[in-house]
């Protein structure tokens, strides 16, 4: 559940994938902001681009800037307003 203050999901070490994407799946009516970070340390994040996502909606989200770890952040676009979101890292490796 989102909430009206960020809340960081688990980071993934994207180091070693030639691909990978985010399906973002809102589960209820309102909507939530879901940012990407990039890092270089697991400690020290950027924005890396940021998509608010509709009640209802499902959204594909890939990171634009490479670094070594990739994580999303939720939060509630509306105070009070929280919304249930699915979250799904699904990567290739090329070998």
């Amino acid at each position: 559940m989102t909430q009206n203050t960020t809340q960081p999901l688990p980071a993934q070490d994207t180091s070693s994938l030639s691909m990978y994407t985010y399906g973002i799946v809102n589960r209820g009516e309102h909507p939530a902001l879901v940012q990407i970070q990039v890092s270089p340390n697991a400690v020290d994040y950027a924005v890396d681009s940021q998509e608010v996502i509709a009640g209802g909606q499902t959204k594909a989200l890939v990171p634009q800037r490479f670094l070594h770890y990739t994580r999303l952040v939720i939060q509630s676009v509306q105070p009070d307003q929280p919304t249930r979101l699915d979250v799904y890292f699904q990567a290739q490796r090329v070998r």
